[in-house]
C-alpha cells in the first residue's frame, strides 16, 4: 500500500508541479497580433515566432500569469543581441521589460 501511495504522489508531483509538462495556455489574439506586427516591421525577425497559441514559448517572450481564465500575458521581451532593426513594438498592456540592447 505504501508503494502505491508513493507512485500516486510521484505522478502528482511530476504532472502538476512541473511547468514544462503543463499544457500552454493560449495567448490572447491581441497580444499575438501586436507581437507579430512588431516582428513584421523588423529587418531580421526573431526566430521561431510562429505558433500563435504558444506565444509564451517563443524565443525572447516571457509571460506572467494574469490573463483571462487563468491565462498568461507577455510581460517581458528579451531580444538582446539579435541584430534587430526597426521600430519599437506596439503597446502591450502588460509589458514590463523590453530589452533590445546590443542590436543594430
Amino acid at each position: 500500500m505504501a508503494s502505491l501511495s508513493f507512485i500516486i504522489f510521484f505522478f502528482y508531483l511530476v504532472f502538476f508541479h512541473n511547468p514544462s509538462l503543463v499544457l500552454p495556455t493560449p495567448c490572447d489574439p491581441r497580444d499575438v497580433d501586436a507581437l507579430r506586427s512588431f516582428a513584421g516591421n523588423l529587418t531580421a525577425a526573431p526566430p521561431a515566432w510562429s505558433d500563435p497559441a504558444r506565444c509564451c514559448e517563443w524565443p525572447g517572450v516571457v509571460c506572467s500569469p494574469g490573463g483571462r481564465g487563468g491565462g498568461t500575458l507577455p510581460s517581458r521581451l528579451l531580444l538582446s543581441g539579435l541584430n534587430l532593426t526597426g521600430p519599437p513594438p506596439p503597446p502591450l498592456p502588460h509589458l514590463r521589460v523590453l530589452d533590445l540592447s546590443f542590436n543594430a
